[in-house]
């Protein structure tokens, strides 16, 4: 079923594989849910499958769930995974954290998002890039991979994959790991 252009946003709520529809914004509640309960989606037009309990959002797609947001240009919700995937010019962000992509797929269940495509990571004055990424909400770490690289001002880390503790502001580099930091630094200059 396709809805018209000039929708801005609507409300979904999937009981017993029926799609029911409001105005206004969209919802997801389900029994599985994880501890932010819903799962709220804005964007330009929309496209449901009340069959296989599936949502296509286009243009200016925005998710939230909880604390986290995720913005791009386009996004399909498969419900009954309870998996989102975006793409086009993707952004996650939670409170100081923003991870950019050109394609996320969020897991509500197991409360992750795999990131892929020209990754950046930035948390207050500690930035990354990847080919790839996973971001654990419980965990609250980032784990980057495909020749990743993070640095804070001139000190810089690489490795074969790189593990961002955020709440620890913990850095660590597994396999083939390099490490290049500033001079001054160390010489208290």
């Amino acid at each position: 079923m396709g809805l018209s252009r000039g929708c801005k946003t609507i409300a979904l709520v999937w009981l017993s594989g029926i799609a029911l529809l409001w105005s206004h914004e969209i919802v997801a509640v389900t029994p599985q849910s994880t501890g932010t309960g819903t799962i709220s989606i804005d964007a330009t037009t929309f496209e449901v499958d009340g069959r296989e309990n599936v949502l296509v959002a286009s243009g200016n797609v925005v998710v939230k769930q909880g604390d986290v947001t995720l913005y791009g240009n386009l996004g399909t919700y498969y419900q009954n995974l309870q998996k989102i995937i975006l793409s086009g010019k993707v952004r996650v962000i939670r409170e100081k954290m923003t991870l950019s992509c050109d394609q996320a797929i969020a897991y509500g269940i197991e409360d992750r998002i795999e990131v892929t495509g020209n990754v950046v990571f930035v948390r207050d004055d500690i930035n990354g890039r990847a080919g790839a990424g996973r971001y654990d909400r419980k965990a609250q770490t980032v784990l980057l991979s495909g020749d990743p690289k993070v640095w804070q001002n001139r000190d810089e880390l690489t490795g074969k994959t790189i593990l961002v503790d955020i709440r620890r502001s913990k850095v660590t580099t597994y396999g083939g790991a390099k490490a290049v930091f500033s001079v001054e630094k160390f010489s208290g200059r």
